[in-house]
């Protein structure tokens, strides 16, 4: 495979004093006189000794021994702590009700706000940040090294490399320094008339650093790395009460950091650049309620070294800290930041590379334990963005060969190539100047014996490339054998695993199914090739030093029948889970294997329910004979299950109470019936049921990993799914969207269906690889693939949903499934 080195160097130097709030009367207005605090009459602050019997605090109670003072659980209070083992943050709440539990005393409440507290008060904190004051710091990746100086605890030293697995075996390493020191301020005025009516909160963060970045081959990375996360201590105000008989009133504040690695990039390039910066700027969010305005300054000055770069490629990175301000816990102000480069190689652009540097600021205030007004961010208010530095000359790129010149023991193809698009390359082969009077390239030139290749590029409206060349030693020639085919190709019943063999000892099979040429760049064979529907398989060998083989082809016819409205799903490997980085009980990513099987085209639709089961339940959301049947429930599904397999012939599936006769079974039950829920599954009987959870998924992606798409079949969920935003509130007849890459329509939308799975959160962390079927037991079966009901979040292919097997819900439905027997 061709290699091109890539390797960016980028030295950052920053001195970044960032205003992420910055709050000022306006000119025409005169300053709040600065008035003493006043206590509200409702706030309770909790002495040390009774806070370090807390028994426990959670985010809606609080639990005191029994003997505690009953003024501390009176409906409408405003308790008040300072940090303790139970409240690590302290705590502001507000008491809602109490319950008596044996000898505790259980305390309800909401966060509260400092409006709640206070009915005068005007804050005013000022903090720079020293390592000093860190309480815990988790590095987010291996190679993260975090120093501390006792003699400069104001500077955050932090030294890093991350390696990231791309495709095609491509890594992608970054290694980087980056310093540190950070600070901010704080004031808050609230009274009885306006609550919280004016918010000062600053930030200032000055930084340095570099980070290099090597990598070999194409790439594409588009990723966000969260590097290490440091939690400050958190600190205790006391605000004095005006009343004696009144305790002063804590206000404990805690501080997170966070430093990010940005990387967007893609190309086939080799490129070495320097870029130095000093970066200053600075931004306001004003609150004066009920009104918000902003300001911001910045200023960027560069030095740089000029780029060599050899080829097309777009590469952005950038780094810097989240800094987050919380109050008793509670989310406050933020500030999001990031210095960083771009270099944007294009030969069809004029100039065809640019260097830019800059800056952006994303700020805004969270009001969880501030007062009762909606939160508020600005992004990028500060956005800084330059060219640093852009090609004077417009010249055609120099051209380069594949292989590289040298000595081999056998004749060489040698390919010719310019990064330059539309360019035509002149080359000869006895060591003479190449001209546009030349052999123009057309094909990889054969050199079958000693040569010198030179090679020259043009291209209307640019200078010519500079000459390369490469001086190639042959001493033999070898050819690689022609591949072959097991089975051969010709016409199938069934689906296939074709195994390509290759009489040449060490030699490298390349092949597609599209019927396309192979090259040394296509598909590696490494294992049989699944085939499941009229392909044309062909393979090209190669062996270092040796002449690669010719095309081996073979054609394949496949018919496979499948019952009724069925479609056949090749089994195979994939990943199973979310694939998009979202959170959840769908994660982590899992690598599956499933085996073959049929499953509905359609959803089971009310005329086919109605048939087998004598009723139809559905009402209110669609009737019709080709709408899909809903407010069915689990228990009803696997019942019409087997009864559609008794009624064709089949084998039923599932055993209930010792028998497959669901006319034994009785009446569905509503609840988690213990006899009900014990049902078995023959996985080896050819009657209808319920996919699992593995299957279903699979089936939903296409069979295959290769798209990715995050809705079944698609990326635009308008084009596949009937939701939240386009059904009206009512399912639609089946198959009106475009179905999938299988054939399979409504995987996303239209209604929710049921799995065979029961329900475990941490499932994907212990599952099976080959055929998993979920948990042995449980309290909810799976359900998936979105509804009419539901908006994008839910239809997305790795998303999970569950509920109780008895229970009927209107956007619930289901589909059936056969094993490959």
């Amino acid at each position: 495979m061709k290699k091109t080195n890539f390797f960016i160097s980028v030295f950052m130097l920053l001195a970044l004093v960032l205003m992420a709030f910055s709050c000022n009367k306006k000119p025409t207005e005169p300053e709040d006189q600065i008035l003493d605090p006043i206590v509200a009459e409702e706030t309770v602050v909790i002495p040390s000794d009774v806070v370090n019997n807390i028994i426990e605090v959670t985010d809606g109670h609080i639990v005191f021994p029994s003997d505690v003072d009953p003024s501390y659980y009176q409906v409408g209070k405003i308790l008040v702590s300072e940090p303790s083992t139970a409240a690590p943050n302290g705590f502001l709440r507000k008491v809602l009700s109490h319950t008596t539990n044996r000898n505790q005393i259980v305390v309800h409440t909401e966060q509260a706000r400092l409006e709640d507290a206070f009915e005068q008060l005007h804050l005013n904190i000022t903090e720079e940040l020293k390592t000093s004051d860190i309480s815990s710091t988790q590095a987010l990746i291996k190679g993260i090294t975090f120093t501390q100086d006792a003699k400069t605890p104001d500077f955050f030293n932090y030294r890093f490399s991350e390696d990231i697995n791309l495709d095609n075996n491509v890594v992608l390493t970054v290694d980087g320094v980056l310093n540190l020191s950070l600070g901010f301020a704080i004031e808050a005025k609230i009274n009885r008339a306006n609550g919280l009516h004016y918010l000062l909160s600053r930030s200032s963060i000055r930084s340095s650093g570099g980070v290099d970045i090597d990598v070999n081959g194409g790439f594409e990375c588009v990723t966000s790395i969260e590097l290490i996360r440091h939690n400050f201590a958190p600190r205790s105000y006391l605000i004095p009460s005006a009343s004696p008989s009144q305790p002063p009133v804590p206000i404990v504040i805690a501080t997170q950091m966070t430093i990010f690695l940005d990387i967007d990039a893609n190309g086939e390039a080799r490129a070495i650049a320097g870029l130095a910066t000093t970066a200053s700027v600075s931004s306001s969010l004003i609150y004066e309620k009920p009104n918000w305005s902003n300001t911001q300054t910045g200023r960027l000055i560069h030095t740089h070294l000029m780029p060599d770069i050899g080829g097309p490629m777009n590469v952005t990175v950038g780094a810097g800290p989240l800094f987050e301000i919380n109050f008793f816990g509670a989310p406050g102000p933020f500030a999001d930041t990031r210095k960083w480069m771009n270099y944007d190689a294009d030969t069809a652009n004029d100039p065809w590379w640019t260097l830019r540097g800059g800056c952006y600021l994303d700020s805004g205030v969270r009001f969880d334990a501030l007062g009762y007004q909606a939160d508020h961010t600005v992004e990028k208010i500060v956005d800084l963005d330059e060219i640093v530095i852009q090609a004077d000359e417009y010249q055609v790129a120099t051209p380069t060969f594949d292989p590289p010149g040298g000595s081999y023991p056998g004749a060489q193809y040698v390919s010719i190539s310019c990064a330059t698009s539309g360019a035509t390359i002149y080359y000869t082969t006895n060591g003479s100047t190449p001209t546009h009077y030349s052999t123009e390239y057309t094909e990889p030139v054969l050199v079958a014996q000693d040569a010198t290749l030179q090679a020259k590029a043009y291209k209307t409206g640019l200078a010519p490339s500079l000459i390369s060349n490469a001086a190639y030693s042959i001493t033999d020639t070898w050819i690689v054998a022609i591949p072959t085919f097991s089975p051969p190709g010709g016409t199938y019943t069934t689906s296939l695993n074709v195994t390509i063999g290759c009489a040449t000892s060490g030699a490298t099979i390349r092949y597609t199914t599209n019927g396309q040429e192979p090259t040394a760049a296509s598909s590696l064979y490494s294992a049989p090739i699944a085939i499941s529907h009229n392909t044309t398989l062909k393979a090209k060998a190669f062996k270092t030093n040796w002449m690669p083989s010719s095309t081996g082809s073979a054609d394949y016819t496949i018919n496979i029948t499948t019952p009724g409205q069925m479609v056949y799903v090749q089994g195979g490997t994939y990943t199973m889970g979310d694939t998009h980085g979202f959170d959840g009980q769908y994660a982590p990513p899992h690598t599956i294997t499933v085996d073959s099987f049929s499953i509905g085209k359609y959803l089971v639709m009310q005329s086919e329910f109605e048939a087998i089961m004598g009723s139809n339940p559905s009402q209110g959301h669609g009737i019709g004979d080709s709408n899909p049947v809903y407010s069915v429930s689990w228990f009803k599904a696997i019942k019409y299950c087997n009864l559609r397999s008794m009624d064709e012939g089949l084998t039923p599936v599932y055993t209930i109470a010792g028998t497959t006769n669901p006319l034994y079974w009785g009446e569905e039950p509503t609840i988690n019936d213990p006899v009900w829920c014990a049902a078995i599954c023959d996985w080896d009987a050819n009657g209808y049921r319920l996919p699992t959870e593995a299957e279903w998924e699979y089936a939903a992606r296409g069979g295959t990993d290769t798209y990715d798409f995050l809705y079944s079949g698609s990326d635009d969920l308008d084009a596949v799914s009937w939701h939240s935003g386009n059904s009206g509130g009512t399912t639609h007849v089946v198959g009106s969207k475009l179905p999938n890459g299988l054939g399979i329509y409504d995987m996303s939308g239209n209604l929710f269906e049921w799995c065979w799975d029961w329900l475990d959160s941490y499932y994907y962390n212990y599952s099976p690889t080959h055929n998993p079927r979920g948990p042995a037991s449980g309290e909810y079966r799976i359900g998936r693939g979105g509804s009419w009901h539901y908006e994008d979040y839910y239809h997305r292919v790795a998303c999970r949903m569950s509920h109780r097997p008895g229970n009927i819900y209107p956007d619930y439905g289901f589909r059936v499934c056969r094993s490959a027997n």
